[in-house]
């Protein structure tokens, strides 16, 4: 009797491409900063992007949406920002809420030294300067996708925190004309005084002569003058480097007093014709005056 063994061999071969590969990290950055009063607000996140083609060193092109809106918010306060994004390759690109960008260079290599792609967030000191004292957050969602891994998503946690803050705006030069030997000469400027919060203010003048005198200068003579300042409730006198306080009438709705159309308080300047004719020399005086406002 004769056996026949037939033996089947099966070969099974697989093969194919791994995987796209597409990550990001940190994963969840947080960004907090405190608005000291003057200056932008600028935040800046590096993070390591790799996106390749499965297991090739070779990077592939991704795309990245972020979400909106670009504002950070405070109840129903809200600052406007504007956001940038540095790519692998150095080339800074604005970002527009909920507006993707597309074939971005990926990279294949786990950032060696580096990050190697930024996000900058900037706000405006006139957007910070105008908005009430608080908090003020934003959870910027950054979706990226390289058509081939899983897409990622980053949330940016930015806050800003803002103090109570009062500005000064709307000055111009006084002109006082010219002295005709008889009269006074006044002059006034009508300006904005604007806090962030609800609340009253001193202010302080500081002029050019010794310890803050108040004078008009032409080379060695010197002509005092005295100052107001109306708040909507009387003038009341200034003295050189004295605070004057409980002053109010604040606008906390517009930095600018709505282009100085709803201007709230009222610079006065007033020489007397004594001293204009005390003066040492005829010519044109001329003086500086230095305010500063003060939260109470």
């Amino acid at each position: 009797m004769q056996w026949c063994v037939r033996l089947l061999f099966l070969l099974l071969l697989w093969g194919g491409e791994a995987s796209a590969d597409l990550n990001i990290t940190p994963a969840a950055p947080t960004l907090s900063q405190t608005w000291p009063g003057s200056g932008n607000i600028v935040f800046i996140q590096d993070f390591c992007l790799r996106s390749t083609n499965g297991n090739s060193s070779n990077g592939r092109a991704y795309g990245l949406t972020p979400g909106a809106p670009f504002t950070l918010s405070n109840g129903s306060n809200t600052i406007p920002f504007t956001a940038t994004w540095r790519g692998t390759t150095g080339v800074t690109s604005t970002l527009s809420a909920g507006v993707g960008l597309v074939n971005l260079p990926g990279s294949g290599v786990n950032c060696p030294g580096a990050n190697n792609v930024r996000l900058t967030a900037t706000v405006t000191a006139a957007s910070l300067a105008a908005a009430p004292a608080g908090l003020y957050t934003q959870i910027l969602q950054l979706t990226l996708d390289n058509a081939q891994a899983i897409p990622v998503v980053v949330p940016v946690t930015l806050s800003i925190s803002i103090g109570s803050y009062i500005s000064l705006s709307q000055l111009t030069d006084i002109n006082l004309g010219t002295f005709d030997g008889i009269n006074p000469l006044t002059g006034s400027d009508v300006v904005c005084v604007y806090r962030n919060v609800s609340g009253g203010y001193g202010v302080r003048a500081s002029g050019q002569g010794t310890a803050g005198a108040f004078v008009l200068v032409n080379g060695a003579s010197q002509v005092p003058f005295s100052v107001t300042w109306n708040d909507g409730s009387g003038a009341a006198a200034l003295l050189p480097g004295v605070l004057l306080s409980g002053r109010g009438n604040v606008n906390n709705t517009s930095l600018d007093c709505n282009a100085g159309a709803a201007n709230n308080a009222t610079l006065g300047i007033t020489v007397s014709a004594a001293d204009i004719g005390a003066a040492s020399s005829a010519g044109l005086h001329s003086g500086v005056l230095t305010l500063t406002l003060e939260i109470q």
